[in-house]
């Protein structure tokens, strides 16, 4: 099974990825200095996830993309897709049905799981079938969306944003 490192990609890319109390939110990317920080309270596979989150900020350079919720469409979509890898999904999910069993025998969390879940082209669902539709997520007390925070300008407060339903249009 492939085992994602995203704290390893980033030093690979030159990114600095730094562990250290944060005043508000669970990750940041600060292009200027070209780092990643993630609050010290996040730990293991959420660590990761956090990780791989900011270095698709850092890939999808948001100078490039007007719209900041575009941005975040494609990190969410792209953050899914090199997490949770489908033939892999697909063979744990023969096997275990509970979402927090599944997302620990892939490394992963949960959440990812249902983002990824909820992205399925309808290609990947036909290769999937009705595998996914096994996945007992009434036994995960976690959120059933993928939300982001978005700042509308400078001094607005936070808005909790659930990108799935616009990922789904593409």
């Amino acid at each position: 099974m492939r085992s994602r490192d995203p704290i390893a990609e980033a030093k690979a890319l030159g990114i600095t990825v730094r562990i250290e109390s944060l005043p508000f939110g669970d990750s940041w990317w600060i292009p200027e200095l070209r780092t990643i920080t993630v609050d010290e309270t996040v730990v293991g596979p959420y660590r990761d996830a956090w990780v791989a989150h900011q270095l698709a900020h850092a890939i999808f350079n948001p100078d490039t993309i007007e719209d900041r919720s575009a941005v975040e469409l494609k990190v969410v979509d792209s953050t899914t897709r090199q997490s949770v890898v489908l033939g892999e999904l697909a063979r744990v999910v023969t096997e275990e049905h509970d979402p927090v069993a599944i997302a620990h025998r892939l490394r992963t969390v949960p959440e990812l799981i249902y983002a990824r879940v909820q992205l399925l082209t309808p290609g990947e669902r036909t290769f999937v079938g009705d595998l996914v539709d096994s996945i007992a997520w009434d036994q995960w007390s976690g959120p059933k969306t993928f939300e982001c925070v978005q700042y509308p300008h400078a001094h607005a407060t936070p808005e909790p944003v659930d990108v799935l339903p616009t990922i789904r249009r593409w």
